[in-house]
């Protein structure tokens, strides 16, 4: 079963159907609260072979639970009484440490328990310290996204081309408009994968870019189901679809014409 942890209200728009269907279990998060009461739930519940949490998004939880942590979590919080704590600053550390740490916590009990973790993040830029600039990354505080990159087992960035994008001999191989999964790290990007050697030691060469991806063409890439996988990128990429096309049904075979 596929549980979606909706932070983002709105990211629960392009599955909807999928939600009435009941192949998706929705779980709205409007605050760390009703997050925490949820991850409680799961974490309670025996696992099978393919349930997966996807946290989406990331960073909005992160939001929602530093603001949680300042003000209080309950809808009828009077802000305006509240203002001296939304705009000091005397706490600010302590609030996103105490936010990340909280989130986090939840997601690896539930991961340690046997549910693979999906979580998914806008993007922001992250300063690489091997290459000593920034890069496109995960919308997270250094705290925050230093957690996810150490937790998850796989970092991928989603985006949508801008232009064809051509091989070595000048071939095009996916046409601007194509969604495209990026898995290496690159000048623009961090990625990163884990996959495992086989008998003889030799590990599979992993493209760089896997275009019109779904869960099940990432699996095959990878040739294994991440146990933690992070999905990052732009607004309106298609991430929340993306993580939750597992339960899609699986496309029929194309007949071989003669």
């Amino acid at each position: 079963m596929l549980y979606l942890l909706n932070a983002d209200r709105g990211g629960a728009d392009s599955v909807a159907h999928l939600i009435a269907a009941g192949k998706i279990v929705h779980l709205p998060c409007p605050s760390y609260p009703e997050y925490q009461e949820h991850m409680r739930s799961l974490i309670a519940k025996p696992t099978g072979e393919d349930d997966t949490i996807v946290l989406d998004t990331l960073d909005r939880m992160g939001e929602t639970t530093r603001g949680d942590i300042k003000l209080g979590p309950g809808a009828d919080t009077d802000i305006w009484a509240a203002r001296k704590k939304l705009i000091g600053e005397d706490d600010f550390g302590a609030s996103y440490s105490a936010a990340a740490t909280s989130i986090m916590r939840w997601l690896r009990n539930a991961n340690n328990r046997g549910y693979r973790i999906i979580t998914v993040c806008h993007e922001n830029e992250q300063f690489d310290r091997e290459a000593g600039f920034k890069k496109r990354a995960p919308q997270l505080n250094p705290k925050f996204y230093d957690s996810l990159i150490g937790s998850c087992t796989d970092c991928f960035r989603l985006t949508v081309l801008r232009e064809d994008r051509l091989d070595g001999e000048g071939r095009v191989v996916a046409r601007a408009g194509t969604r495209v999964i990026q898995t290496t790290m690159d000048d623009d990007a961090i990625c990163k994968y884990q996959v495992t050697p086989d008998e003889e030691g030799s590990y599979p060469v992993i493209p760089k870019f896997i275009p019109n991806p779904t869960m099940r063409r990432i699996w095959k890439v990878l040739k294994k189901k991440p146990s933690w996988l992070t999905i990052y990128g732009e607004s309106g990429s298609g991430k929340t679809t993306l993580a939750c096309s597992e339960v899609y049904p699986e496309p029929a075979p194309k007949k071989e014409t003669k």
